[in-house]
């Protein structure tokens, strides 16, 4: 399955006509994480939203390095990092892979823009 067929099992996504969605998926960057690889944490720059292609990631609430809690496991298909985007303000929790990891990256400009149109 390609990534704009990926994209049309998302709720954000589902909706646009196939060729918006075709080009949107071309906005996206596919990044590889491996087990426990840390993908943002708490305070950085919200630029960017992500959703599971394969694997999965771990929300956490973290001190000095050390996990204090679980917040949740996001699965393919699940989209995550939007409200920093949305909000305009940092990470709220920290994010890591669990297990092996692939992962759409948007950027949170396209995001923005694409939500105007």
């Amino acid at each position: 399955m390609d990534n704009a067929d990926f994209l049309a099992e998302i709720d954000l996504f589902r909706e646009l006509p196939p060729d918006l969605r075709e080009l949107v998926s071309e906005l996206f960057q596919e990044r590889a994480f491996e087990d426990d690889e840390i993908v943002f944490r708490v305070g950085d720059t919200s630029n960017h939203i992500f959703v599971v292609r394969f694997g999965a990631v771990v929300l956490f609430t973290d001190a000095v390095g050390e996990v204090v809690a679980l917040k949740a496991r996001i699965e393919p298909g699940k989209l995550f990092g939007e409200v920093g985007v949305l909000q305009g303000t940092g990470r709220t929790l920290s994010a890591r892979a669990s297990g092996a990891t692939t992962l759409l990256q948007l950027d949170g400009r396209s995001l923005l823009d694409l939500l105007e149109t």
